[in-house]
């Protein structure tokens, strides 16, 4: 199950202290309000997983340390 104490700040250590977190909230958050519209207007699911897969590339951008980048 998830849990809040445990996965969240994981996940906030992994970005830099500079990093914007309300505006990764936003991203995320819109991009999943986003998916139950295009789910109601019968996307198919391939193209939502696809999204899905890209937007989480940008995670791991923003994650890498620096000198990391070019492995990503």
């Amino acid at each position: 199950m998830f849990s809040l104490d445990t996965k969240i700040p994981k996940a906030i250590d992994d970005l830099s202290d500079s990093m914007d977190i309300t505006m990764l909230v936003t991203l995320f958050e819109t991009f999943l309000q986003g998916i139950s519209t295009q789910t109601q207007d019968d996307v198919p699911n391939e193209a939502i997983d696809s999204g899905i897969t890209k937007l989480m590339s940008v995670w791991g951008v923003l994650s890498a340390k620096i000198g990391d980048q070019d492995k990503i």
